[in-house]
């Protein structure tokens, strides 16, 4: 479920998903305003979603030529659930009696160290890596970290062990976002023997991002999304 550390790692690190899937971990419940998502009573803010959106795209735009292709909403759905991972995943690691924030803090630690070998090489200053980002990077490799911990290798095991979390546990998302199913978004990587807990879109897009700010690129991500669109917007 893990592939090397290296400069492609950044593909795990942020490969977050945002699946619309309707229906997916929503419940009756009503979310307070200001409030993003619940995560079996701890609460994301809407506040804490826009940051994180904002300061991706800021680093997206600096680093790369994908910030003037992505929308203000894919990013913050993007943004959402990758917070909505980290609390959950949180909780699954302090339930099998593992150091979570140790775990974060070293995930955390390594996207930071990733980030800033491209400071150099692009418009990117070190003020733009926040700590927003440097989580929103580290979130997906922070769960599959623990989530091959707690339900080994195989996919399906993988799946099975977040639905029926998911079923025990209360995640309400705001609807303005897109819902959050947690097993849905975990697929076989094809660059690995393990698996991978990223969606497409989101690794397509990291992949590009990093190839444009290391001038590896040729624009033909970018160019492929709708035009006239920008994740500021």
């Amino acid at each position: 479920m893990r592939i090397s550390r290296s400069t492609t790692r950044l593909a795990v690190l942020a490969g977050v998903a945002a699946l619309a899937l309707s229906g997916c971990g929503v419940s009756d419940a009503v979310v307070q305003p200001g409030v993003a998502a619940d995560v079996d009573g701890t609460t994301l803010s809407v506040a804490e979603v826009d940051e994180t959106a904002m300061d991706t795209c800021e680093v997206f735009s600096a680093a790369g030529q994908l910030g003037g292709s992505l929308t203000g909403a894919f990013m913050r759905d993007l943004a959402v659930d990758a917070l909505v991972r980290v609390e959950v995943i949180s909780q699954i690691a302090e339930e099998n009696g593992m150091d979570a924030d140790a775990m974060l803090e070293g995930d955390e630690a390594d996207a930071r160290t990733q980030l800033e070998q491209i400071v150099d090489t692009t418009d990117l200053t070190e003020d733009q890596i926040s700590d927003e980002v440097v989580r929103f990077v580290a979130a997906n490799n922070f769960f599959s970290d623990v989530l091959l911990a707690v339900a080994g290798t195989d996919t399906d095991d993988q799946r099975q062990y977040l639905a029926d979390w998911q079923d025990e546990h209360e995640i309400v998302v705001n609807p303005v976002y897109d819902a959050v199913d947690l097993a849905a978004s975990v697929q076989a990587d094809e660059t690995a023997d393990l698996s991978v807990a990223v969606s497409d879109t989101a690794r397509d897009l990291i992949n590009a991002e990093m190839a444009e700010a290391l001038g590896q690129g040729d624009g033909s991500y970018a160019a492929a999304m709708p035009a006239g669109q920008a994740c500021q917007g």
